[in-house]
């Protein structure tokens, strides 16, 4: 069952059905590496890459003090869809039986734009003021899909085989258990995200697509 949603932590509450993927508990990562040289080379073509797709499915389980319009369920499964082009980006969350639950678009020029399960739009001026109130950095998203730390972590530990293990950035902890081969590059493929304030989303990514 779905209910209205306000904008605040909307990309969670959208998210609010039955079923839940399997979630790693494992301190093991598994799946391919690459040696030290191989990963600064990668690293340094993602963070150029500007044009691309993802697609995957995120499962989500929020703090029990979290309800929306009367439903005190707080876990559900649904699929996405991450599409990048330059500094504009568009995040669609779908669900089998219900369709779209939410679409965010961010443009360069009209800043960021949130439509929710039942067709409302939702603007904000600007990034910085969507994140104030939805929480979720969907900006973020991706290099944290990536395994790519930006600079500005306050904490981030890689494996013995050099892979990504954690890292903690933006009020998330950021958790990586399997790595995958996705074209050319060895990129995370299960990975959890956790905030004290909303709750806990895997995220298992399926395929990216770059612009050649």
């Amino acid at each position: 069952m779905f209910y209205r949603i306000s904008p605040v932590l909307a990309v969670c509450s959208a998210l609010l059905l039955s079923g839940c993927l399997a979630t790693g508990g494992s301190d093991v990562i598994t799946g391919p590496t690459l040696t030290e040289q191989q990963w600064n080379e990668q690293r340094t073509r993602l963070v150029d890459a500007d044009n691309y797709l993802i697609r995957g499915t995120l499962d989500l389980n929020l703090l029990p003090r979290h309800t929306y319009a009367g439903n005190t369920s707080t876990r559900g499964s649904a699929s996405f869809v991450y599409s990048r082009d330059g500094l504009n980006y568009v995040f669609v969350v779908t669900h089998h039986l219900a369709g779209v639950l939410l679409k965010i678009r961010r443009s360069e020029a009209a800043g960021v734009e949130l439509t929710d399960a039942d067709g409302v739009k939702h603007t904000f001026r600007s990034e910085k003021e969507f994140l104030d109130t939805v929480r979720i950095p969907t900006g973020r998203l991706p290099y944290w899909m990536m395994g790519i730390l930006l600079g500005d972590e306050s904490a981030s530990r890689r494996d013995q085989e050099g892979r990504l293990a954690m890292a903690e950035s933006a009020g998330w902890r950021i958790s990586y258990f399997e790595y995958g081969l996705f074209g050319s590059y060895v990129l995370p493929r299960r990975m959890k995200l956790e905030n004290s304030d909303v709750g806990t989303i895997m995220v298992a990514t399926d395929s990216w697509e770059f612009a050649k």
